[in-house]
């Protein structure tokens, strides 16, 4: 990857990104292996060696959907927060 393209975002970097797409493309890796280690798994869990991009894996499928739900939850809290 080159130094422009660490800056870009993931989507225009990577192919079938979608829950990321915004990240700065650079971070990708790091955030992958925090992923990784936080779960105890290999990058192999949830994608398929050399087509990284494959949505094979039901692992990668459930990931998004995590993701998803994560990103939900500031906004489950902030909207039901009275003050």
């Amino acid at each position: 990857m080159s130094e422009a393209d660490t800056k870009k975002p993931a989507k225009d970097v990577y192919r079938n990104i979608r829950v990321l797409n915004d990240t700065p493309a650079g971070s990708i890796p790091m955030t992958m292996s925090v992923f990784a280690a936080a779960l105890g798994v290999s990058c192999e869990y949830c994608h398929v060696p050399g087509h990284w991009e494959s949505d094979e894996k039901p692992a990668k499928s459930t990931a998004r959907i995590m993701l998803g739900l994560f990103r939900e939850i500031p906004a489950y809290f902030d909207s039901s927060v009275s003050r």
